[in-house]
């Protein structure tokens, strides 16, 4: 499977279990910003090679944390804001279902 095939499925199942958990419509739009991670991802993996063989998941966990996401490459103040706080809270939901 390919690097954006697999970070395709590991948002999209985010996305279906906010759903299933109960969160509000503007939170799942805010997850808008996941394609963004995803593109900054998919931009580390096209500069480094290795990285191709590391699982997609992985690859997502590696570049988020409880302050934020990776700088958004040509993105504004406010788009790098809006990002972050995505990120942050996507970190908290990998980090609750992993217990």
């Amino acid at each position: 499977m390919r690097v954006d095939d697999s970070l395709t499925a590991a948002i999209a199942a985010i996305f279906w279990s906010g759903r299933s958990v109960g969160w509000a419509k503007k939170k799942i739009s805010r997850l808008g910003d996941m394609w963004l991670l995803g593109g900054e991802i998919i931009r580390d993996v096209n500069e480094d090679p290795h990285l191709r063989k590391v699982a997609a998941e992985q690859l997502v966990r590696n570049v988020i944390h409880q302050d934020g996401g990776p700088l958004l490459h040509n993105g504004r103040e406010d788009e790098q804001r809006s990002f972050d706080s995505t990120c942050r809270k996507f970190h908290r939901f990998l980090s609750q279902s992993q217990r």
